[in-house]
């Protein structure tokens, strides 16, 4: 079974793909994974907050969950969200 990216905000999905990224970093360095296998990493359900319990979804590819975040709108990180911020207080003045 597909995971529904819908049900996730697009944050979520941003914290989900550091994790993995972290993980699959982590484990490349400590050399319980060779380059092959980094390459191949697929982000397990577990990432998204699914347990062996739940009906079993199927692994996700960094390029898939690229391409949804792809279609989502931007979100401002800190200095640009600190400008908006700003811009908007400048404006209720």
């Amino acid at each position: 079974m597909k995971i529904d990216f819908a049900k996730f905000h697009t944050k979520q999905l941003l914290s989900i793909l550091d994790s993995a990224r972290a993980y699959r970093s982590r484990l490349f360095n400590y050399g319980e994974m060779n380059e092959d296998d980094y390459l191949a990493f697929k982000i397990s359900p577990v990432f998204f907050g699914y347990d062996k319990y739940e009906p079993p979804y199927e692994s996700v590819s960094f390029e898939e969950l690229k391409a949804e975040l792809a279609t989502r709108p931007h979100i401002p990180n800190k200095v640009e969200a600190k400008k908006i911020r700003q811009e908007k207080a400048k404006k209720g003045r």
